[in-house]
């Protein structure tokens, strides 16, 4: 009878029973004054690949984040619009991937207003498939509201022609 369950035991335990889970080192990112550059590490403390497959902003504002992602061998640059490009990257079970955030930037906010933003990483783990994390910036800059507001203006205006572009070659190919 021993055998029988010491042998299930192990069994059950090459069964895999630790699937690929996420765990964060922090959950929040703060931005007070002169600080330029947040990091925070994502944990696959499973023994499956844990795969990252988007990170978006909650509050679907126009906020925008640089960010590095340092994985075991690669960097990856990633620049998260209000709208972008989707992320993909996997991390090997006990691994992690260092994640450094650029001070974010609001295109349309005005300078010296805090805000406040979440944003949401979706992966494959098993027991939850997405995580937070809280953004929160004072606001203060050292650059007038004319040189903010133009410059980020006119980035906002390239972005929405090159989607306008990409729609109407879409209409284009479907029609």
């Amino acid at each position: 009878m021993y055998k029988f369950i010491f042998s299930l035991i192990v069994f059950l335990v090459n069964l895999n029973l630790f699937p690929q889970e996420i765990r964060l080192s922090a959950n929040k990112l703060l931005y007070l004054y002169d600080s330029t550059f947040n990091k925070i590490a994502i944990y696959n403390i499973g023994s499956n690949p844990l795969i990252i497959d988007s990170m978006y902003s909650k509050s679907q504002s126009y906020l925008g984040y640089n960010i590095e992602i340092t994985l075991k061998d690669t960097i990856i640059f990633y620049s998260l619009l209000f709208d972008g490009p989707p992320l993909y990257f996997s991390i090997e079970p006990n691994d992690s991937a260092v994640l450094l955030f650029e001070r974010p930037y609001c295109s349309i906010c005005k300078p010296n207003i805090d805000f406040a933003d979440t944003l949401v990483v979706h992966s494959n783990a098993i027991s939850i498939n997405y995580v937070y994390i809280y953004v929160e910036r004072d606001g203060s800059t050292d650059v007038n509201d004319e040189q903010i507001l133009l410059k980020d203006f006119i980035q906002i205006l390239l972005i929405l022609q090159q989607k306008l572009i990409i729609i109407f070659l879409k209409l284009l190919l479907y029609h």
